[in-house]
């Protein structure tokens, strides 16, 4: 009757947050396991590459080496210029570190 219209109408929807095709109705913990893998792996991958180079540019900002990916002697004027540092430290250690810490927090 009256009264089962009235709950039906006054029930919370259930709404698939981590389920895109919504297969399952609601966000279970296979869903909820699968959007924490899904995205931690492209994270931890940039985060990585970000650590290769940064670590790089330390590596060739600390020697006397030429750098070898770089195609001009511009790159060196821009690596080894006034710029390059803040407080008397490169610019890629903080850097090195933000993407450290990027990679732990992902893993």
């Amino acid at each position: 009757g009256a009264g089962c219209l009235a709950r039906l109408r006054h029930r919370p929807r259930r709404t698939a947050v981590l389920d895109p095709l919504n297969i399952s109705g609601h966000a279970g913990p296979r869903t909820v396991a699968m959007a924490a893998v899904s995205g931690r792996v492209p994270l931890g991958l940039a985060s990585l590459t970000g650590m290769a180079v940064t670590g790089y540019i330390l590596v060739w900002k600390y020697s006397s080496a030429a750098p070898t990916f770089c195609g001009s002697a511009a790159c060196a004027d821009v690596l080894r210029g006034p710029y390059s540092e803040l407080f008397g430290v490169s610019i890629a250690v903080p850097a090195f570190a933000a993407y450290s810490l990027l990679l732990l927090l992902t893993l």
